[in-house]
């Protein structure tokens, strides 16, 4: 009996030990290094552009993301496939009350509400994307590599734009067929971040 006793107490002993070196890591985004980019598909073709975080934190402890917060900021939007005036006239249009109404809503925001751990550094996340004033939930998958001074993660965001109430030139508008934009766009995530007690 005493045996057993001493091989469970030296079990818990080893457990607890190895719970208490999971570290727990605050990371600040680096603004400057991450880069968000955005491509939006229409019949017989696609545009596509820049869009920049304005600050972010994420939280890992023991390879697992536990927290995660990101702030877009919607008047930083470029067009990069199309040059001059019309360029300038499609974003224009995006930043107008047809899409972004971005005057009124200079910010788009992500907030983690959970991450499972897939394996290979990949994460599945899902977490509440506000855009224009309405936050729906979203799940993408990301990729992350981080050590005690940094982290990087990658990934793309599909979001259904008529979530968001934008609905121009979408199939619930009842645009003919040769003129529509898909109702889906893409966020490409490229996110560096730094130790917060850096």
């Amino acid at each position: 009996m005493k045996n057993l006793l001493s091989t469970v107490a030296v079990a818990l002993i080893v457990i607890l030990s190895a719970f208490s070196f999971i570290k727990t890591i605050n990371y600040n985004v680096d603004s400057k290094a991450s880069n968000l980019t955005w491509i939006g598909y229409k019949v017989g073709g696609k545009h596509n552009g820049d869009l920049k975080l304005t600050d972010g934190k994420i939280t890992m402890s023991g390879g697992n993301i536990t927290s995660a917060s990101f702030t877009m900021d919607m008047t930083s939007m470029t067009v990069l496939d199309l040059q001059g005036g019309m360029a300038e006239k499609l974003l224009g249009h995006l930043k107008s009350d047809d899409f972004f109404s971005v005057a009124k809503y200079p910010k788009a925001t992500f907030e983690l509400t959970k991450a499972t751990n897939k394996g290979n550094n990949t994460h599945d996340v899902t977490g509440k994307l506000t855009i224009k004033g309405i936050t729906k939930e979203i799940t993408f998958p990301i990729t992350v590599n981080a050590n005690s001074m940094k982290l990087t993660a990658t990934g793309t965001l599909k979001v259904d734009r008529t979530k968001w109430d934008i609905t121009y030139r979408s199939s619930l508008a009842g645009t003919a067929a040769d003129k529509l934009i898909d109702n889906e766009f893409e966020i490409g995530l490229n996110i560096v971040a730094n130790n917060s007690k850096q």
